[in-house]
């Protein structure tokens, strides 16, 4: 299955639609799980993880960085999404903070980075993306490949089985949603060899 961890926010369906296309060229499943009864129960089955946008700070769910370590350490693919990147990278020690440009559906341009996890016709091209968030992450990790913004924000983040983002794929403001959800695919085609020979 492929799960898609609900932080309560109303654009969690929006994603989940695009996952379960994803899903089904898998072979597998979305399921939707409150943040709440997120765990890592589902390890056995799980083929990838995605972390959903939400309100409030990384910090107030504390509660399910156990168990978001426990799926990196199975090397299990996961996707952060505004709220879900910031946790990830509060995980990989950057610090979370007041954005120096708060935006709510604000549309701004990015130019995609030169990671393998895209298709080589669409790297260090400009894309549209819509942006809510009033928080941003700022830092370095040894471990993670970082693209940042203007001010010095993190706006992505990769590494093997590892990918996050502080805008909205899903909106109606992103040019091109599925080129973000790419990395998801290439991790997955990547990873299950079973999946290989399916599609």
């Amino acid at each position: 299955m492929i799960l898609l961890v609900d932080f309560n926010d109303s654009f969690t369906f929006n994603i989940a639609s695009y996952l379960d296309v994803i899903a089904k060229k898998f072979h597998s499943e979305l399921v939707v799980v409150s943040h709440k009864e997120f765990s890592d129960h589902y390890i056995a089955n799980v083929k990838a993880v995605v972390l959903g946008p939400g309100p409030g700070h990384p910090s107030e769910y504390k509660k399910v960085y156990p168990f978001i370590h426990s799926y990196l350490k199975e090397s299990i693919p996961i996707m952060g999404i505004c709220l879900g990147h910031q946790i990830l990278m509060e995980i990989y020690g950057l610090d979370i903070g007041r954005s120096q440009t708060i935006a709510h559906a604000e549309e701004v341009e990015v130019t995609l980075p030169d990671w393998e996890c895209f298709f080589k016709s669409e790297r260090l091209k400009e894309f549209t993306i819509q942006r809510y968030n009033s928080l941003s992450a700022k830092g370095d990790s040894p471990l993670l490949k970082l693209h940042k913004n203007d001010c010095n924000e993190v706006i992505m983040s990769y590494r093997e089985n590892l990918f996050s983002i502080q805008y909205h794929p899903e909106s109606v403001g992103t040019s091109c949603p599925w080129t973000f959800f790419r990395p998801l695919e290439y991790f997955l085609y990547n990873k299950w060899d079973e999946c290989k020979n399916q599609t």
